[in-house]
């Protein structure tokens, strides 16, 4: 069988997959927006931004970047679950399921960062260094951990059919290379 220049055949058979650098680059502009966001808001507060609003601008920036390790994950659940016809309830639970990990984990993290932080830039007893607060912030974090989540699922949703048309154009043209080579020996 000859090959179709152009086609790899081994690409058709594994899902693509993200480079790492290329994720990190774009989980790079949410967080840079979300941090300059933050400090805009703490400087244009009544009271001024101090050291704290700093750190909790600052600490913006890996909590978004703490989704990029997560994204090949989320990448695969949708492929493995993916939001069609049957079983598209089940699809949904399970993506239910996978966002509150995701999000639990991002926020679990973040905050004991967050808090890690203020420790060491503000004096706070040594008491308070171990304890950080991290229901609060996971209440107020879940709604935007959920759109966030729901946007990764959007563009690999639309990335996986992509490839799915890709591959069944490279299978039709496949098919119709065999049926010309079917024609012309019939031909001769």
């Amino acid at each position: 069988m000859e090959r179709t220049p152009g086609v790899d055949r081994d690409s058709l058979s594994r899902p693509d997959r993200p480079n790492w650098w290329i994720v990190a680059l774009v989980w790079a502009v949410p967080a840079t927006i979300a941090v300059l966001q933050s400090l805009a808001q703490a400087m244009y507060s009544a009271r001024g931004a101090g050291a704290r609003d700093w750190i909790q601008a600052v600490a913006q920036f890996p909590r978004y970047m703490l989704w990029a390790p997560l994204t090949p994950l989320i990448f695969a659940a949708v492929r493995r679950f993916p939001f069609e016809r049957p079983g598209l309830a089940r699809s949904i639970a399970v993506h239910a399921c996978i966002a509150l990990v995701c999000i639990a984990f991002v926020e679990a993290v973040s905050v004991q960062l967050q808090g890690q932080l203020i420790s060491a830039v503000i004096d706070r007893p040594r008491a308070m260094q171990g304890r950080v607060m991290l229901f609060p912030a996971f209440g107020s974090w879940l709604g935007i951990g959920v759109v966030t989540y729901s946007a990764v699922v959007a563009i690999a949703s639309a990335l996986d059919y992509q490839r799915r048309l890709r591959d069944e154009a490279v299978r039709v043209a496949h098919l119709q290379r065999d049926l010309s080579e079917a024609q012309v020996q019939a031909i001769k």
